[in-house]
C-alpha cells in the first residue's frame, strides 16, 4: 500500500500544491476552488480526506445537495458537511499512482458538482471569493484577508480571557488524587475480570491528567510533573493492594502466617513472594505497571500541554 507522504509528493507536483505541517498535507486552488489534502481515518482505516468550503448566496448546501455528490464518490468513500465547509473521505488502497489518479478524479468530480449547483468558492463565513488555508488552532479553515484577522482577533481575546483564569494547584492535586482512585478501581476492576491488570495504568496516567486539569483549570510543567508522582504514588499503592488480593486468594494462607490477613499480606507481600520463590514476578509485575503507567501519563501530560500552546494560535499554511 502506497505511503501517505508518496502520495502527497507526486499528487502536489501534478496539481502544483503547496505542501506545509512537515510535508503532511497540502492545499492549493483549482478551477478558482481552494482545496485541502490530508491524510485522516475512518472505521479503523486509512483514508485521505479532500475538504473545500463551498457556498450558495451565502448558505450551506442542503442535504439533497450533498446527497447527489456522493455519486462522484469511489467505494467507501463519505462525506461530511459543517458548515460551508465539506471534508471528503477516500480511503487509500494499492500503489500511489492509482490514489494520486483517484484523489485527482475527486477533486475534478467534486468541482464539477459544484459548478453544477451554482455554488462558489467561500470563506467560513460564507462570502464569495478567493481564499487562503489557515491553520486555526488544531484545525485549519478557509479564510479570506478579512475573516483572517476577524479570526486573529477573536483568537487574541479569548486569550486574554484565558491569561486571567490561574491554575490552582490546590484544587488541581484534588482532582489529580480523585483521577488516581478511578484509575486504582480500574485496575482492581481488570484483574478481577483475569486480564493483565498493568495495561491499565495506561488509564491511570489519563485519569490523574485530566481529573488535574478539571480541577486546576490549566496544566503547566510544574503540575505535570506533580501529576506524575501522583501517578507514580496510586501505581504503586495499586499494585500493592492487588498483590494482596492475589497472595491471600492463594495457598499461601495455608502454610505461612504471615499470609493470614489482606493487611498482613499487603505489609509483607514481597517477603512472601520472596518466600514462595515468585521474587521475579513481583519485580516484573510492578516494572510492567509503572512502565505502564509511566507511559500514560507521559503521553496524556505531553499531548495536553501541546495542545494548549496550539490553542489560540493560527498562521497561513
Amino acid at each position: 500500500m502506497a505511503s501517505n507522504r508518496r502520495i502527497l509528493t507526486k499528487l502536489a507536483g501534478e496539481l502544483q500544491a503547496t505542501r506545509t505541517g512537515m510535508g503532511s498535507q497540502l492545499h492549493g486552488v483549482y478551477r478558482g476552488y481552494t482545496y485541502v489534502v490530508k491524510p485522516g481515518t475512518g472505521s479503523g482505516k486509512k483514508m485521505m480526506m479532500v475538504a473545500f468550503s463551498v457556498s450558495n448566496d451565502q448558505t450551506p448546501a442542503s442535504v439533497d445537495v450533498w446527497g447527489t455528490m456522493r455519486a462522484v464518490l469511489p467505494s467507501g468513500g463519505r462525506i461530511i458537511p459543517k458548515g460551508f465547509s465539506i471534508a471528503v473521505y477516500v480511503p487509500v488502497r494499492g500503489g500511489t499512482k492509482k490514489n494520486v489518479q483517484l484523489i485527482k478524479n475527486l477533486i475534478e468530480g467534486m468541482i464539477t458538482q459544484f459548478e453544477r449547483y451554482q455554488y462558489y468558492n467561500c470563506d467560513a463565513r460564507g462570502v464569495q471569493g478567493p481564499t487562503n488555508v489557515y491553520q486555526v488552532e488544531d484545525g485549519y479553515s478557509f479564510l479570506n484577508e478579512e475573516s483572517a484577522k476577524m479570526t486573529e482577533y477573536a483568537l487574541k481575546l479569548n486569550q486574554e480571557e484565558e491569561y486571567v483564569v490561574r491554575e490552582n494547584y490546590a484544587l488541581g492535586l484534588l482532582g489529580a488524587i480523585g483521577g488516581g482512585v478511578l484509575g486504582a478501581l480500574l485496575i482492581f476492576l481488570i484483574a478481577r475480570i483475569g486480564f493483565v491488570s498493568s495495561y491499565a495504568g495506561l488509564a491511570m496516567g489519563a485519569a490523574v491528567i485530566y481529573g488535574y486539569k478539571w480541577k486546576g483549570e490549566k496544566l503547566s510543567i510544574i503540575s505535570f510533573l506533580l501529576c506524575v508522582a501522583v501517578s507514580a504514588a496510586w501505581l504503586y499503592l495499586a499494585f500493592r493492594v492487588d498483590m494482596a488480593m492475589a497472595i491471600q486468594a492463594s495457598k499461601l494462607s495455608d502454610y505461612y502466617y504471615r499470609a493470614s490477613s489482606f493487611q498482613s499480606c499487603f505489609v509483607h507481600a514481597k517477603e512472601l513472594m520472596k518466600w514462595s520463590g515468585n521474587l521475579d514476578t513481583y519485580y516484573e509485575s510492578l516494572i510492567k505497571m509503572m512502565a505502564f503507567g509511566m507511559v500514560g501519563v507521559l503521553a496524556f501530560g505531553f499531548t495536553e500541554i501541546q495542545g494548549q500552546r496550539k490553542k489560540y494560535k493560527m498562521k497561513k499554511m
